[in-house]
């Protein structure tokens, strides 16, 4: 009897189990858990969770202390998870998700040596807002800002101060109040840049840009192109000590605009590269290349049609394990439209999709959103003037919806990401004549509705080419600053507040 009794009380158990376990049943690409009180077990509800990396939707816990972040997460993956809740400090977790983007992620809430609860301040009056110039004597520029694992930021440009030839590939290692911890330059004699920075996995950076090479003409004075102009793709330890270095050149001339780590540990690059062997930007094909861990080359597809000007300006990972890439095609007579192409894993086109306005348009950068959809930023010259276009998709890229901005006759818009409420921060620039142009920032709610705007710059020429939430729900930006600085154009990095101040 005690047997049969035990053997009951296992299945009981069994049966709790797995009653529990499909309660938990979550779709792909989801991270989830519970949140407890380390000292009395008890489950902690109303707590906020969040990824730093991926900036989804803030979730809060049940009343079992229970959170889920769907449909956000890429599958064989490593994000840092954040809780708060007043009353306790701040955990942070690491998430490694598996091949189908799920990781179970719990978090036990100590109060460390502190007997009392102690509110900590809310994270609007902690975040910070500074101003950050770097660069020499000659043009210098921020093109790629992204935050790091330890809460600072890297940066990736050009510059012509420094170096070893007329612009050098430019990286930045900033703390969490814009502090250079260090800085590298990568180049030759002659014109190299970087567009795009990422950290990896392992702590380092990915860089993407492009490297030239140049002569002087036959007149004595000019300088002409001897190619080729090639994507290069440079990798670096965590102290930016270059480790590797890839170039790929197409025809004559290779554009790396974009880069990012990919789900298997490769890298992915969008840019272009020209399709008829000439050397002038007529005949570019957008450019989708495909490498493993050590920057080799698995794939490449070019998307396009011969003798037009097609380019690929930006690229991320879908959940689905394809990509997403923004950039422009001609559009006829009128100029260029705004382009968006999503492929398979082996970057084989699934679908595409023309956004077109009365003049040029274009597409500079994009992002998958918590919805499945897609958010694209760029700019649209309709109604006699240039404006900042934002473009709201379904999961097949039809038009959900889109917005203009325009502050003057000239407002560009340079880079997008979803915001942790579900809105949208968009930066570029507002040309007020004169010669002023200044750096420009603007949020919007979920629905692309202008919640604020907010200009940055002098009296000279300023531009924002990149932009990320923070940790503190403030933003950075990088670009460049005619109007400070050490002379010409400098990198310029610009953290915010919440409310962009």
């Amino acid at each position: 009897m005690r047997f049969i009794a035990f053997y009951l009380l296992v299945l009981i158990i069994t049966a709790t189990g797995i009653a529990i376990a499909e309660n938990k049943s979550v779709p792909d690409g989801t991270i989830y858990g519970h949140v407890y009180d380390a000292e009395t077990k008890q489950p902690v509800s109303g707590a906020w969770v969040y990824c730093l990396e991926a900036k989804c939707p803030k979730q809060t816990t049940d009343s079992d202390g229970y959170y889920a972040i769907e449909n956000c997460f890429s599958p064989s993956s490593s994000y840092i998870i954040e809780c708060t809740k007043n009353g306790y400090p701040t955990a942070n977790n690491t998430a490694q998700t598996n091949s189908r983007g799920k990781a179970e992620v719990d978090f036990n809430f100590n109060l460390g040596t502190s007997n009392s609860l102690q509110k900590p301040e809310s994270k609007q009056t902690q975040a910070k807002s500074w101003k950050k110039t770097f660069g020499g004597s000659s043009d210098d520029e921020g093109r790629s800002v992204r935050t790091t694992n330890d809460g600072g930021y890297i940066i990736v440009g050009k510059t012509n101060s420094y170096g070893a030839g007329e612009t050098d590939v430019w990286l930045i290692k900033t703390d969490a109040d814009g502090n250079k911890l260090w800085d590298r330059t990568f180049g030759g004699p002659w014109f190299d840049g970087g567009d795009s920075v990422s950290q990896t996995s392992d702590g380092g950076y990915i860089i993407a840009g492009k490297t030239e090479s140049y002569s002087q003409a036959n007149d004595g004075k000019s300088m002409e192109l001897i190619g080729p102009r090639d994507i290069w793709l440079i990798k670096t330890d965590a102290n930016g000590k270059k480790l590797w270095d890839r170039k790929f050149s197409g025809s004559m001339d290779g554009i790396g605009n974009s880069v990012l780590q990919t789900s298997d540990g490769g890298y992915i690059i969008a840019g272009g590269k020209l399709s008829d062997g000439s050397v002038s930007l007529a005949g570019l094909d957008a450019w989708l290349i495909k490498t493993d861990p050590n920057g080799n080359m698995q794939w490449d597809r070019t998307f396009g049609e011969s003798g037009y000007y097609e380019s690929a300006d930006s690229v991320r990972q879908t959940i689905d394990g394809g990509y997403i890439i923004a950039g422009s095609t001609y559009g006829g007579n009128d100029g260029s439209d705004v382009w968006l192409i999503k492929t398979d894993a082996n970057g084989n086109e699934q679908w595409n999709k023309v956004f077109s306005g009365v003049g040029s348009d274009y597409g500079e950068s994009t992002q998958q959103t918590n919805d499945g959809g897609y958010i694209i930023a760029g700019w649209t010259s309709a109604n006699k003037k240039i404006s900042i276009w934002l473009i709201k998709t379904d999961a097949v890229g039809n038009n959900i919806w889109d917005r203009t901005f325009s502050e003057s006759n000239y407002d560009s818009g340079h880079s997008v990401q979803q915001t942790s409420d579900g809105g949208y921060i968009i930066t570029g620039s507002t040309d007020f004549g004169a010669g002023i142009r200044e750096v420009s920032l603007i949020k919007t709610d979920a629905n692309g509705n202008k919640v604020w705007n907010k200009t940055y710059g002098g009296s000279g020429q300023d531009d924002g080419f990149s932009v990320q939430q923070t940790n503190d729900d403030g933003y950075i930006i990088t670009g460049w600053t005619h109007s400070y600085g050490s002379g010409g154009f400098d990198l310029w990095l610009i953290k915010t507040d919440s409310e962009g101040n």
